[in-house]
């Protein structure tokens, strides 16, 4: 609320029509202004009219207040212009006597609240006097009693505002600065300050019954602990120590790894080198055997003629039936043939060369048989070159045929030729050898496809087990980078570490927010403890200041008292002068008749002092310094009153700057308390009067915070690594593992592959003595026929 103007009628001793007005100069330019006048020149009714006109109430005539009407009128009013938030408002109170006459009867009072809507006033509310203080006080913010306290503080009643007690004026202070928070707050503090005192107590207490140790007690614990520090330095020197033979201890335990590493490639390359011994034992036998592929060559050459001539054989075995038959024909008409007989002779000398080429033809079979048991180490060759002699068939089908047709020769021979009757027993014997050849040619041939057969299993399985000991040694070798890269990761994390545990660091990570936060709290209460300092300072000289003042104000206003006492007194003694010059006068028509010597006819008495005929003059004389000394006085009252104004604004002052020393001395010692108290919690040697050295202490732990931060990072970030590193070993293992068994399947079967394939050379062999032993009968056949 902001007082705008204040208009009255007919108010105590201002009679009339009065108006002052707060908005335009050269009040409204001042600033700060006072109201000054002579005892009953109307400066309190002036705030009378503002009271008036707000609340209907003044502090001079609280049991009628129309008491402030002008005597001998018959109206007043009092009438106030003010600005409450952005509108301004026009308060009236007024009261008038009936018929407007100074002697007739007082009429109701009346309120009126009016807003000012730019061109008129407009009323507000119903204009009941209960409704119109409800909207004073909801425009002002402030009751009649807190206006009285804080805003309009009559004379004599200005310590009224300072005996209030402190919920009137904490409250008073609160609607007038609208500081309602600060209540909260103070409140908060209140708590807070309760809560800490009882801890403060609970300090005290246990720190009453803890018991002060004495100076020997002292010494032994100042020495005890001289004596900690050097082993603490001792311990440190040994943790060095420690730390170097920790480092020793694992670049050893990466080497003995390292070794045991080796030592498990090189039983993995040993073991695979046994898994490859058949191979090998393979490859020297193929050395050995690669200098007999020419008689391979031709071995297989003879199996093919073989293999034609057992063909030739079962030819000749369906001719048989027919050469008996020939045979039973032939003795029937061997009296008609003996005349043949010569021509059969003849017939004979021409066979001869056919016989002769039999006989070769079973030396060529017995060579072949030899090179047969020859070059049966050759046979991992024979199968591919095998399949390329189709030509060598063909010329044994031509050879076949050529044979055919000899056996045709022969047979016509031995139907035209009796001497040769025994030829058919011998021919039968030799179908039967002819047909057990064949049956071991068609088992040559069998074993021999079996053999291609395990051969080209053979090349596939160990195909598989070479794939699979490049994949074990990739695996190997990728097992090894890991196990390298993660023992180099592990130094690199102890060396992140520098001689801390994680346990350290992940409480340094904990532990130094709370203590950078200790830091910013006890900077912003060495913040306030010093500036309380400098305020108690400030307060302490002000208080003096204002005390001398006191002092020097309480001399003069004695002074001024003492004055205006014997000034009263004069002014009494010269009143009374007056009063008996003005009883003389009354009495001048008498005092003419009285005659010098005559005794005097109202007192008797002879001596006549005032008959003299100046008297007149003494009387006017003593008037004027009667109204001479009453100006004394009142002047003198007049200054006392502004003294003892002064004086009581000067101790109160003085007062509130006490209160205001006490308070601050308060919150320095609640600061001081808890800045110790919170030392003593968080182990910390702060320096209450030292802000810039805890926010340097503060400084330097957010720095070290943020380095714990950083190697907690890096640490993570390397266990990460290390992790990945392990889970890929552990993957590897799993794969060798999974495919161990598999690679000892293919291993097996690559074992069984050779050991079928040695049975099967050993069935040919065993074959291959068989047709010599045919091929020789055969040949004791042949020679039969010679």
């Amino acid at each position: 609320m902001k007082l705008l103007g204040v208009k009255l009628l007919n108010l105590n001793s201002l009679k009339g029509e009065h108006t002052v007005r707060f908005d335009v100069g050269p009040i409204a330019d001042s600033g700060l202004f006072a109201i000054t006048g002579a005892t009953g020149s109307g400066k309190t009714t002036l705030l009378d009219a503002i009271c008036v006109a707000l609340y209907g109430r003044v502090h001079r005539h609280p049991s009628d207040v129309t008491e402030i009407m002008t005597r001998h009128t018959g109206e007043c009013y009092a009438e106030v212009e003010f600005l409450a938030g952005n509108e301004t408002y026009r308060a009236k109170w007024s009261v008038a006597r009936s018929r407007g006459k100074h002697d007739g009867n007082l009429q109701q009072v009346k309120r009126e609240l009016a807003r000012y809507t730019g061109t008129d006033w407009e009323l507000v509310g119903t204009q009941k006097i209960r409704d119109v203080d409800a909207e004073i006080v909801r425009l002002c913010g402030l009751d009649y009693e807190q206006f009285l306290r804080s805003v309009v503080l009559s004379q004599g009643d200005f310590t009224r505002f300072l005996k209030a007690t402190e919920n009137e004026r904490s409250q008073l202070l609160e609607k007038m600065t609208d500081t309602g928070i600060y209540s909260d707050i103070s409140a908060f503090v209140f708590r807070e300050a309760d809560n800490q005192k009882k801890e403060l107590d609970k300090l005290t207490e246990h720190l009453d019954s803890t018991p002060l140790l004495n100076d020997e007690r002292l010494d032994e614990l100042n020495l005890s602990k001289t004596n900690y520090l050097a082993e603490a330095n001792k311990a440190k020197q040994q943790i060095k120590a420690l730390f170097s033979s920790i480092e020793w201890l694992n670049k050893l335990q990466e080497l003995h790894a390292k070794r045991t590493q080796l030592h498990e490639r090189s039983m993995a390359h040993q073991a695979e080198l046994e898994g490859m011994a058949p191979a090998i034992n393979q490859f020297a036998r193929h050395n050995k055997a690669i200098q007999f592929r020419t008689a391979l060559q031709r071995f297989e050459d003879g199996q093919l003629r073989m293999s034609n001539l057992g063909r030739l054989v079962q030819a000749l075995q369906l001719d048989i039936p027919e050469l008996l038959d020939s045979e039973v024909t032939t003795s029937a008409h061997h009296a008609e043939k003996s005349a043949e007989f010569a021509a059969g002779e003849l017939l004979e000398t021409e066979a001869v060369p056919h016989i002769d080429s039999t006989i070769k033809l079973d030396e060529q079979i017995k060579n072949e048989a030899k090179l047969l048991a020859d070059a049966r180490r050759e046979q991992a060759e024979i199968e591919r070159e095998f399949r390329n002699n189709e030509e060598s068939v063909i010329e044994k089908e031509r050879e076949k045929t050529a044979l055919s047709n000899e056996l045709e020769e022969l047979n016509a021979w031995l139907q035209s030729n009796g001497k040769y009757k025994t030829i058919p027993a011998e021919l039968s014997k030799l179908q039967q050898v002819l047909v057990d050849l064949a049956m071991n040619e068609q088992k040559v041939a069998g074993l021999v496809r079996q053999l291609a057969a395990e051969k080209d299993n053979l090349v596939q399985k160990q195909s598989e087990q070479t794939k699979y000991n490049q994949q074990y040694q990739q695996s190997a070798d990728k097992k090894e980078s890991n196990n390298t890269q993660i023992a180099a990761l592990t130094r690199e994390r102890v060396i992140a570490l520098a001689g801390n545990t994680e346990d350290e660091l992940k409480e340094l990570d904990r532990v130094l927010p709370l203590k950078i936060a200790n830091a910013g709290r006890q900077k912003e209460r060495s913040l306030r403890y010093n500036k309380l300092v400098q305020d108690i300072t400030r307060y302490n000289a002000d208080k003096e200041r204002k005390t001398a003042a006191i002092d020097e104000e309480a001399a003069d206003l004695g002074n001024i008292a003492g004055a205006a006492e014997q000034a009263g007194a004069k002014l009494d003694a010269l009143r009374k002068i007056a009063e008996l010059e003005a009883l003389v006068k009354n009495y001048e028509a008498d005092r003419d008749k009285i005659a010098e010597g005559e005794p005097c006819p109202l007192c008797g008495s002879i001596d006549h002092p005032y008959i003299d005929s100046n008297r007149v003059n003494d009387l006017n004389n003593i008037t004027a310094r009667v109204n001479t000394q009453q100006k004394e006085v009142a002047d003198l009252n007049t200054l006392r009153q502004q003294k003892e104004l002064l004086l009581n604004t000067l101790r109160a002052e003085a007062r509130a700057l006490a209160q205001n020393i006490a308070a601050a001395t308060i919150q320095h010692d609640e600061e001081q308390s808890a800045f110790e108290a919170e030392n003593i919690r968080m182990q910390e040697s702060f320096d209450l009067q030292q802000p810039a050295a805890i926010e340097a202490r503060m400084a330097g732990m957010q720095a070290q915070h943020g380095e714990v931060v950083m190697i907690n990072e890096k640490l993570n970030k390397l266990d990460d690594q290390i992790k990945a590193g392990t889970d890929n070993n552990i993957k590897i293992d799993k794969w060798q593992r999974d495919n161990s068994d598999s690679a000892h399947r293919t291993a097996t079967a690559i074992e069984i592959h050779n050991t079928n394939i040695r049975n099967f050379d050993l069935q040919l062999s065993e074959l291959s003595g068989a047709n010599g032993d045919m091929t020789a009968r055969v040949v004791a056949v042949a020679g039969g026929f010679n």
